[in-house]
């Protein structure tokens, strides 16, 4: 609550959000820690990134959508995994230096070395990605359980309430979209955390017994479409993206 107070006040007052980010020094520290698996200095570059991703989280904060913590923990997290896989590319690029071994007479042996040291770190990198990736699926999780419990229902009650038909999955995707064309009707589900049923009743002709029973899906798949949830967008429906 303290949060969802202070931080649209610091929008409009530049010495209270140079404050607030001096205070949260240590967190942003922390949370560059947690990416780069070392000790971050305030000089260091990655502690740079992880201060100006804290910066962009507090402008682009919203408490109808979770915690702020968490929310920037998260933003701090894809800036600097950007950052590393863009030193990544670079090292990849300035593996093999053909100046080195053109005049060499065992420059076809070294290029095939260094052909092969490079196919090593191409899968390493991916591997790499791919534990990343799962990582951000499982904080993007994390961020949209935080969301979901302020409606009374976890992440995972959504198994439960999937549609299983394609014409009821069709039926949700119509209600879906009433929700994302209509910022009013967004603007009332996050505020009240109830979704207003008869209103998208009467908008798109789907029946009432539709909406009541996949209403928690009905609700996380509308805050996946509108939030901050790269990774968990990928799962949705085509049509829901």
């Amino acid at each position: 609550m303290q949060y969802e107070k202070e931080i649209p006040l610091l929008k409009h007052d530049a010495g209270r959000m140079n404050d607030f980010i001096k205070q949260h020094k240590s967190f942003i520290a922390s949370c560059a820690y947690k990416v780069t698996g070392r000790y971050v200095h305030e000089t260091d570059d990655a502690f740079q990134v992880a201060m100006i991703a804290f910066y962009e989280a507090i402008e682009k904060y919203d408490p109808a959508k979770g915690g702020f913590l968490s929310f920037s923990a998260l933003v701090i997290r894809r800036r600097l995994l950007d950052e590393l896989e863009k030193e990544n590319r670079h090292v990849g690029e300035i593996l093999f230096d053909p100046s080195k071994s053109a005049d060499n007479d065992d420059g076809a042996q070294g290029f095939f070395a260094l052909e092969i040291e490079h196919a090593t770190e191409q899968t390493a990198r991916e591997t790499y990605e791919e534990i990343e990736r799962n990582r951000d699926i499982k904080d993007e999780i994390e961020m949209l359980s935080g969301v979901l419990a302020g409606y009374g229902f976890s992440f995972y009650d959504l198994t439960k309430c999937s549609p299983k038909t394609k014409k009821t999955k069709a039926s949700c995707m119509a209600v879906v979209r009433a929700v994302m064309e209509n910022p009013e009707i967004l603007w009332y589900m996050q505020q009240s955390r109830m979704l207003p049923i008869e209103q998208l009743v009467q908008i798109t002709g789907v029946k009432r017994k539709i909406l009541e029973r996949h209403r928690k899906y009905l609700i996380a798949v509308s805050e996946i479409s509108c939030g901050e949830y790269e990774y968990l967008r990928d799962y949705l429906p085509m049509d829901q993206r």
